[in-house]
């Protein structure tokens, strides 16, 4: 089990890499981070070669760096560190197409791609990347917008939800990912109708914590229900 990180360009790649590794550890699995290339008749896969990294690869290994981690280290270095982390550059003839064929092959349990605002034309390429993958992944998959967020710390997450299959994931991992240390609202909109709304939504969102396999009242988790 383990979290795959697709990034798109090194401008966000620090903060994309904090946010990565925020969601693995949560999850306790480890994280493949991902550079895709659309210039390959056939898949390939490689680890970054240490003599030619690119930039991107720069920053992220000095991103981990900072937060005590690193990538493609021995295995008694993830035991030390808490999380095994790997690098690594895909390519086929598209970048979908590479992202799609790792995931098939190695079979993530979480999928995190950005949406950033760029230049037009950079943005236009991710866009496709982010959406597509959204759409075609065989995976659990988050699409991470990051807004004026460094990813430093994960100080609160919002989640509005019902109970169905991808509100109770949605609770489960963002529960895993604030235990320890953010905040977690678990907000249900139910409409204003009759006396009994309120605990109608508090009931429904009582569920959606059972069915996500967490059956304790947190001091982080706030439950929240908005009568519209």
């Amino acid at each position: 089990m383990f979290v795959v990180l697709v990034l798109n360009r090194e401008r966000h790649a620090a903060a994309m890499t904090r946010w990565a590794v925020q969601f693995a550890r949560g999850l306790d699995v480890g994280l493949d981070i991902l550079a895709a290339k659309g210039d390959a008749d056939a898949f390939t896969i490689t680890v970054p070669a240490n003599g030619a990294k690119s930039s991107l690869w720069t920053e992220v290994e000095a991103t981990l760096s900072d937060i005590g981690l690193k990538a493609n280290g021995a295995a008694d270095e993830a035991t030390r560190s808490g999380i095994s982390v790997r690098t690594r550059d895909v390519s086929h003839e598209t970048r979908l197409r590479a992202v799609l064929h790792y995931i098939q092959e190695e079979k993530p349990s979480l999928l995190i791609v950005g949406k950033q605002k760029s230049a037009r034309s950079e943005q236009a390429e991710a866009g496709r990347l982010a959406r597509s993958l959204f759409d075609e992944a065989p995976c659990k998959t988050l699409l991470l917008r990051l807004g004026n967020h460094d990813g430093k710390r994960c100080r609160s997450i919002l989640v509005p939800t019902r109970d169905g299959k991808h509100g109770r994931e949605a609770v489960r991992i963002a529960h895993a990912v604030t235990r320890s240390g953010g905040r977690m609202t678990a907000a249900i909109v139910e409409p204003l109708v009759g006396e009994d709304a309120r605990q109608l939504g508090a009931f429904v969102l009582a569920r959606a914590f059972k069915n996500a396999k967490i059956d304790r009242e947190d001091e982080h988790v706030t439950r929240k229900v908005i009568l519209s």
